[in-house]
C-alpha cells in the first residue's frame, strides 16, 4: 500500500511542461510563501464547498504544491479534507509534499 501511494505521488511530482509549475515561489522576509488572498477568493467562488460539508473540515491544497514551484492559481487548487492534507502520518499530502515531491531548493 505505502509503495503505492509513493509511486502515485512521485508520477504526481510537478513538470516544467505543466501549465500548474510556476517556479521559485516568491516568500516574504520572514520565508513564508507569498499567497493571494484574491485567488483564494476567486476559488472559493467558483469551486464552493457543498453546503452538507462543515467547512472546518477542509482546506484548500495546491495539486502541484507551492513550495515545490506550483503555481498559486485557481487552476491549482482542490479542496482537501484536513485529515488528509495535514496530520501527522506518514500517508498525510503536506508530510510527502515536503518529502517526495519537491526539489531541495526550494525548501527554505
Amino acid at each position: 500500500m505505502k509503495l503505492l501511494l509513493i509511486l502515485m505521488l512521485i508520477s504526481a511530482a510537478p513538470s516544467y511542461g505543466d501549465t500548474r509549475y510556476c517556479g521559485e515561489p516568491e516568500r516574504y522576509r520572514d520565508g513564508r510563501i507569498m499567497r493571494s488572498a484574491s485567488v483564494i477568493a476567486e476559488f472559493q467562488i467558483l469551486y464552493p464547498l457543498p453546503a452538507n460539508l462543515n467547512r472546518k473540515d477542509f482546506q484548500i491544497n495546491h495539486v502541484v504544491p507551492l513550495v515545490c514551484g506550483g503555481c498559486d492559481t485557481v487552476e491549482n487548487m482542490i479542496w482537501m479534507h484536513v485529515k488528509a492534507k495535514t496530520c501527522a502520518e506518514e500517508y498525510c499530502q503536506d508530510r510527502h509534499e515536503q518529502v517526495t515531491m519537491c526539489p531541495k531548493s526550494f525548501h527554505k
